[in-house]
């Protein structure tokens, strides 16, 4: 399996090593731009990114249209924000318009590792499919959950 795809989109320079931190030793791939147009650009081209983490603290980046082509590009798409206004209506808001998280300024490792986790980027495909699944099968090929019989 391949590491997965990150991309970076943020003017600040302290943004990347934090990122690198909470990776917290885990094999990625970083792909950093520096504009909201490199940033579509590469979310266009790049077929497999697993994770887009969109940093507003810069005046160049706009995380409606990232978002907007995020949607259109993959669906299932994590993105996170990384948000100037740490006020509950600005993280509603980005969650509205498709953000898997918001994380408001200044942002921690801690917070960041836990948004990143709760993306199951570094998880094995076939468990993720699994948790997808309404119904678990048990060793005897049984599934577990509400059963119909048969009249």
């Amino acid at each position: 399996m391949h590491p997965p795809i990150v991309l970076l989109i943020s003017t600040n320079p302290h943004t990347k090593p934090l990122l690198e931190q909470a990776l917290d030793r885990r094999r990625a791939t970083i792909l950093h731009a520096t504009t909201t147009e490199e940033g579509l650009r590469i979310l266009k081209d790049q077929a497999d990114l697993a994770l887009v983490l969109c940093d507003e603290s810069g005046e160049r980046i706009g995380s409606e249209a990232i978002l907007s082509q995020a949607r259109r590009t993959a669906h299932h798409l994590p993105v996170i924000i990384l948000g100037t206004d740490g006020s509950a209506k600005a993280a509603v808001e980005a969650l509205h318009r498709g953000a898997t998280d918001y994380l408001a300024q200044p942002v921690t490792t801690k917070d960041l590792q836990a948004a990143i986790h709760n993306t199951h980027i570094f998880e094995a495909p076939e468990s993720q499919a699994r948790e997808e699944r309404p119904f678990a099968s048990d060793e005897t090929g049984e599934t577990s959950g509400s059963r119909s019989r048969p009249n």
